[in-house]
């Protein structure tokens, strides 16, 4: 778990490989995905850029823009146990990758290569990088590690079993972890351990009687530090002056798991063993960073315009999208079918013929045969509708002048009207039917655009 130094983002890792972030105070649901396999187990680390952020797993290394979109992923076959990772120097495009394994790794941070396959008789579990590398191994001990060299320059024991938590800012390097008890399994050291990186000594250790489990440095003052317990005890205590101490509690219902510092140093996040998240700090102005950027969120839809649905309306004003492929509308000849035939009706002159036979109990009524079909026969069922033609053909408006000095013109379209309908009905199937076909309005003389009645 770790704030983002240039945005309003907090950045969390799961035991399976997923990384989630959160926007502002509020903590809103920002991005998420599955960023290692699940078989390589939890996120261990977070790096940050002003490109995007670098997570590392048992196994592989990841990179990806705030949008949680991959750059690249690293892995390799010599990646047995990666535990930390730092970049070589304040500014600089390589990252130093170690772990419980005889290897460490300098990887490119914008390509995702690895660029050099460093040799190391130590296991490391965490890194911070100041004057020197602050590495520290899982026997508690501490190195300083050269930036170019990565030759061990100092080494000390700050702990006589593992170390839990360690932070440095500027001159200072302050530890917490575990020691040997004369009886019984070790326990969490009751002294946080503090080290002056200018002068390569020990300073006064900070007393925590609840057994240190976490520590930070105050980003914004390097003299304080935050000493937290696993119960949610935590102590602000100055590193010059270890007996100034403000005590704090945060109500937890369960123990605490992480703790992290904001660049600003007014919030600090602290999540329990039941994958709970809290954030801490003052109500008036809350941020995580300053002059954070932006990140960026997904476009807001266009509104849609309201419209009313009438036959006054013309389909054009919906629009079309783009398409390469025959749309629905398009439905072939072949495929109509006739539904909701009316019940034939029967002859008159045929009712006129009728006539009552008994039956034993009931009455038919009995016409005869006209011998217009044969037996089980159906004719094709035609609208008795014919008031028009069900395409008109197009007129120009010099038609219709015409058109009223001739009685029998409209008769003569209405025929042509019905003949182009029959033809598109015996067309090919696969062919655009009549009515979705270009319009050609023909020219020459008086006629023209201006002379077409599109209506």
């Amino acid at each position: 778990m770790s704030f983002d130094p240039n945005c309003e983002l907090l950045w969390v890792g799961d035991n399976y490989g997923r990384i989630s972030s959160y926007y502002s105070a509020q903590l809103k649901l920002y991005t998420a995905l599955l960023a290692h396999p699940k078989s390589e187990g939890p996120v261990h680390q977070f790096l940050f850029n002003e490109h995007g952020v670098f997570s590392l797993a048992t196994r592989s290394v990841h990179f990806m823009i705030r949008r949680a979109l991959t750059q690249w992923h690293l892995e390799d076959d010599s990646m047995l146990n990666l535990a930390c990772m730092c970049f070589l120097g304040k500014d600089s495009s390589q990252i130093l990758v170690a772990g419980h394994q005889k290897l460490m790794y300098k990887v490119d941070a914008e390509k995702g290569v690895i660029l050099e396959k460093v040799p190391t008789d130590a296991h490391y579990t965490m890194m911070k990088v100041n004057r020197h590398i602050c590495a520290a191994t899982d026997t508690g001990a501490i190195n300083l590690l050269d930036l170019t060299t990565l030759q061990v320059v100092k080494s000390w024991q700050a702990h006589t079993e593992a170390i839990s938590s360690m932070d440095s800012q500027k001159d200072f390097l302050i530890t917490c972890g575990w020691s040997k008890r004369p009886h019984g399994p070790p326990g969490l050291d009751t002294l946080a351990k503090v080290y002056d990186l200018k002068l390569r000594e020990q300073l006064s250790p900070i007393s925590f009687q609840p057994g240190a489990k976490f520590v930070q440095i105050h980003p914004k003052m390097s003299t304080t530090s935050i000493v937290a317990a696993q119960t949610g005890q935590i102590h602000v205590a100055d590193i010059l002056n270890p007996n100034e101490i403000t005590m704090l509690h945060a109500q937890l219902a369960t123990s605490m798991a992480f703790m992290s510092m904001s660049p600003s140093g007014s919030l600090w996040a602290i999540a329990d063993i039941d994958n709970g998240l809290s954030l801490w700090g003052s109500p008036q102005n809350p941020h995580f960073c300053d002059n954070p950027v932006q990140p960026e969120f997904a476009d807001d839809p266009a509104p849609i315009p309201s419209m009313s649905i009438d036959s006054d309306k013309p389909l054009s004003s919906i629009g079309m999208p783009y398409y390469d492929k025959p749309l629905l509308s398009n439905w072939g000849y072949d495929r109509l079918f006739e539904v909701g035939r009316p019940s034939p009706t029967i002859d008159a002159a045929l009712l006129k013929q009728a006539r009552l036979q008994a039956t034993g109990a009931s009455q038919l009524l009995v016409v005869p045969n006209p011998h217009k079909s044969l037996r089980n026969q159906i004719h094709p069922f035609e609208s008795g509708d014919n008031s028009g033609p069900s395409i008109l053909v197009p007129k120009h408006i010099s038609d219709k002048v015409k058109a009223s000095d001739d009685q029998h013109s409209e008769r003569r379209l209405s025929i042509a009207a019905d003949a182009f309908a029959r033809l598109a009905l015996t067309s090919d199937p696969a062919a655009i039917p009549l009515q979705y076909e270009d319009l050609l309005i023909s020219y020459g003389g008086t006629k023209g655009v201006a002379d077409f009645d599109f209506e």
